[in-house]
């Protein structure tokens, strides 16, 4: 029963989250002559409504990502790349700003980076801001980190499921059978 609560508690928390999501999807591009990998990242923005002047801020770690380039998105936005590292020790940034109300945010929104020697890639913090007309940031209306793409399970791994929760239920009835007989 208690197992049953704690998964029912689970799931909802889960399913109470509702705010705005940034996901991502990376594709590999290759590897340069210096060992250092390419990727595509490609965002999939979800559950915001963006207003004019409103930016997708998308924050990249000088420690993992060597550079950005070829930054994408949809009609309605302006995108602005600035390079991790300049000046040293600062964030690179992926910036897409609504030119006008509620935008769609159906299409491509994607930048390449080249990962730092010896990095992996990994997630990145975003802030939704509002700027003023001259570009500045007025105040931050959300923030969080991107979403790493799930996987979905081969078929093969719900068939360990099943025989794990099979197993667990024939050793708790065992259990039960071993304590009426003692």
């Amino acid at each position: 029963m208690r197992r049953v609560m704690c998964l029912l508690m689970w799931f909802g928390c889960v399913g109470s989250l509702s705010a705005g999501t940034i996901s991502y999807d990376a594709s590999n591009l290759g590897v340069s002559s210096l060992g250092q990998t390419t990727y595509r990242l490609t965002f999939t923005i979800s559950n915001f409504t963006l207003a004019t002047n409103q930016e997708v801020d998308i924050q990249f770690d000088p420690t993992t990502y060597a550079s950005l380039s070829n930054g994408v998105a949809p009609v309605g936005f302006n995108v602005i790349l600035l390079q991790p590292g300049n000046p040293m020790g600062a964030f690179g940034v992926y910036s897409a700003v609504a030119q006008v109300d509620n935008p769609s945010l159906t299409g491509r929104f994607s930048v390449d980076v080249l990962l730092a020697m010896g990095a992996q890639l990994g997630v990145q913090d975003f802030a939704i801001n509002q700027l003023d007309q001259q570009g500045v940031i007025v105040s931050t209306i959300s923030t969080g980190a991107t979403v790493a793409p799930t996987s979905v399970p081969e078929p093969a791994t719900f068939s360990l499921i099943g025989l794990a929760l099979l197993t667990g239920g024939g050793l708790t009835a065992l259990r039960g059978r071993i304590k009426k007989t003692v």
